[in-house]
């Protein structure tokens, strides 16, 4: 299994766009204004301290904003309707955590409503806090009670979603908003009380690049009201560590050195999987036979190493199987309760058997018994997703883990009771968080490690082309060799279903076709972990990204295009 070792590779996920939101960044993006905040530190200073001094001494919360805090409050009060129509109340200044080098001083308001006779599941709080240094807002969300459960499946169009988070965004950074990127439409997210949130990104531009790490997020619901805001402040001091951008390759160097590391393959994709994100016409399509390229990694923009993963880093290995496993039908508790002792030893008593819940429109099982948890989401009766959570999986301070090769092996046994196919091709193996740690962390200076697995991912295949969209990912607990997690939905593929392999173009050009598709963009990054940071940030070429993904029909040499809805 010596093969499969990775060693710590950061992998960059990249959510830019590269067009400003009103115009391009100027030499810096550090107004005169924020300099003038940076700078005026004596009066804030002498207010910290005060506030220290009540909050420590006297346990009492501190509530006098600075002058100049106040009126930005106000501001905000009086452009944000959801503020207008409720009283403000606790003020509180919270300190940064020494502990932690990325925490930064701030306020904190919270407002609840006006009319105290409303009933409980209309009434609503909201949390607002700002970044001590500007007054901008970082944190503004509502508690989740804050509107009646929305039954409906109604969202707020993209426009509207847009138009609204840009207005906050001007509001909330004034002149400074030119320094941000357009907007993009990050995704949308369901909760039973907020209803249907979209979620808008910006990034922030440092000398007219963006910085993967400075981003702000506005979700707005169905009514068109912003329900949620997080954004990274910026931090004057990081602004002359990051790289001249004079000092990067230029976009042909990146694409030249970006076409020797990419490369494409033929695979079966399920388009189904973005059905909840994708217009009712583009549900049709079903699964399709793509080229798919294999690097979605970044570049070092100045090194030009590579930096991130590629789907053919490690070398697939087809594993064989007795194939006479068989998936369980969970469509009553003793189903459950059998399926339990079959696959982790747990034998139920009758009133363990008694308190299994069903829930959810899809109608999951839920198991809590004694400190052990199970959680089996269901399709069709069968098993696509599971997790279990058992006394004995909880992590110690300082673990001793099993091999890898154990862990394999625990993986292997597992699959062979439930599953009947005789072939899997493994893609993937990732080690526990231990082992993944940069080389430039001080390990000394981690607290926790945190849970740690060895993960397995396997994909079906058919007529030896691997199906993508519906994965078989295996976690194994690395301090006991239990099965924690599993999806399964890569076990019930209807493999009569898919296409013929018939492609209409050669593999040569269908990488050029995706290259000359593919759009790079420049980028700061400055890589973290745990409370610890690089000792130098970076500048990078990598894919921009977009709302609408383009793959490329084998069989027909057309692209298939999917827009988020």
């Amino acid at each position: 299994m010596n093969k499969w070792k990775w060693g710590a590779i950061a992998t960059i996920a990249v959510g830019l766009i590269s067009i400003p939101l009103l115009q391009q960044g100027q030499e810096s993006t550090v107004s005169n204004r924020e300099k003038q905040v940076f700078k005026d530190q004596t009066v804030i200073g002498k207010q910290k301290d005060n506030l220290n001094q009540r909050i420590n001494n006297n346990n009492e919360e501190g509530s006098d904003l600075p002058g100049w805090l106040e009126a930005k409050l106000k501001n905000y009060e009086e452009k944000l309707p959801d503020l207008l129509e409720r009283t403000r109340g606790t003020v509180l200044y919270v300190p940064a955590d020494k502990n932690n080098p990325f925490d930064f001083d701030k306020w904190t308001v919270e407002y609840s409503s006006k009319n105290t006779k409303q009933q409980s599941g209309s009434s609503s709080i909201i949390n607002l806090e700002m970044f001590a240094k500007t007054g901008e807002i970082i944190n503004y969300r509502y508690h989740q009670n804050a509107f009646a459960p929305n039954k409906t499946n109604e969202t707020v169009p993209d426009e509207k979603a847009i138009e609204v988070a840009t207005d906050f965004i001007q509001m909330n950074y004034g002149k400074d908003a030119e320094y941000f990127t357009k907007p993009q439409i990050f995704g949308r997210s369901y909760d039973g009380t907020l209803g249907n949130v979209k979620i808008v990104g910006f990034y922030r531009l440092i000398h007219g690049i963006p910085y993967d790490l400075l981003f702000t997020t506005v979700k707005v619901n169905h009514e068109g009201r912003i329900v949620s805001v997080w954004a990274s402040p910026l931090h004057q001091e990081d602004v002359p560590k990051l790289p001249d951008p004079e000092s990067a390759m230029t976009e042909q160097q990146a694409r030249v050195r970006w076409g020797h590391l990419q490369n494409v393959e033929l695979v079966y994709f399920d388009f189904s999987t973005f059905n909840s994100i994708i217009s009712e016409e583009k549900r049709k399509i079903g699964t399709e036979l793509i080229y798919q390229p294999t690097y979605f990694g970044t570049i070092d923009a100045i090194s030009g190493e590579r930096i991130g993963i590629s789907i053919d880093e490690q070398e697939p290995q087809l594993v064989t199987f007795a194939g006479k496993g068989t998936m369980p039908l969970l469509k009553t508790k003793e189903d459950v309760a059998n399926t339990i002792q079959k696959l982790f030893g747990e034998k139920l008593t009758a009133q363990q058997l008694n308190d299994i819940e069903q829930r959810g429109t899809s109608m999951d099982w839920f198991v809590d018994i004694e400190g052990s948890s199970y959680f089996f989401e269901i399709e069709n009766g069968s098993i696509v997703y599971m997790n279990a959570q058992r006394s004995e999986t909880e992590s110690t301070e300082n673990p001793t883990f099993i091999t890898e090769e154990e862990a394999y092996q625990s993986m292997i046994q597992f699959l062979e009771k439930i599953s009947s196919e005789k072939e899997l091709l493994l893609r993937n193996v990732s080690t526990p968080d231990d082992k993944l740690i940069p080389d430039w962390v001080d390990k000394s200076k981690i607290k926790e490690i945190g849970y740690s697995s060895y993960t397995f991912e396997f994909m079906n295949t058919f007529q030896g082309i691997p199906v993508q969209g519906k994965p078989i990912r295996i976690h194994v607990d690395a301090a006991t060799g239990q099965i924690s997690t599993a999806q399964l939905n890569g076990l019930s593929i209807d493999k009569k279903k898919l296409p013929s392999v018939k492609p209409a173009i050669t593999k040569e050009e269908a990488k050029k076709r995706i290259l000359d598709n593919q759009v790079l963009q420049l980028a700061y990054y400055w890589e973290q972990y745990d409370t610890q940071r690089a000792p130098e940030p970076r500048i990078f070429w990598g894919l921009a990204p977009t709302s609408e993904s383009s793959y490329l029909d084998a069989n027909t040499g057309k692209w298939i295009s999917i827009t988020l809805n």
